[in-house]
């Protein structure tokens, strides 16, 4: 019913309202089973981070496109990394992660 209506995005916000439900799901079936704490929070807190990070990439998308002509890889890059840049600093500053959890993260990775 969205997808014809709305076309991939539509498709995209179908598939992220299926992913959350199995997600949900997962997490309400498996607490039958053992004993599982919910990090409630800290899921609302990463889904905050990723929201303003969205309207920081849109913001500058607009931005980008109202001052110059850019490459569409180039505005691509910027945004991609200010955008990234933003969510790192923000799950930095709400406490989801430190720097120790990003270091011993980076050391796994390398070690592969």
């Amino acid at each position: 019913m969205i997808i014809p209506k709305l076309g991939i995005a539509g498709a995209a916000i179908t598939s992220l309202i299926a992913y959350v439900y199995i997600a949900l799901r997962c997490v309400f079936k498996l607490r039958q089973f053992i004993q599982v704490k919910i990090p409630w929070f800290n899921w609302l807190k990463t889904i905050f981070a990723g929201l303003v990070m969205l309207a920081a990439i849109f913001i500058l998308k607009n931005i980008l496109a109202k001052i110059a002509a850019l490459n569409i890889y180039l505005d691509a890059v910027i945004c991609a990394g200010v955008g990234s840049l933003l969510y790192l600093l923000l799950i930095l500053a709400l406490k989801i992660i430190n720097l120790r959890e990003i270091k011993e993260l980076a050391a796994h990775i390398m070690s592969r």
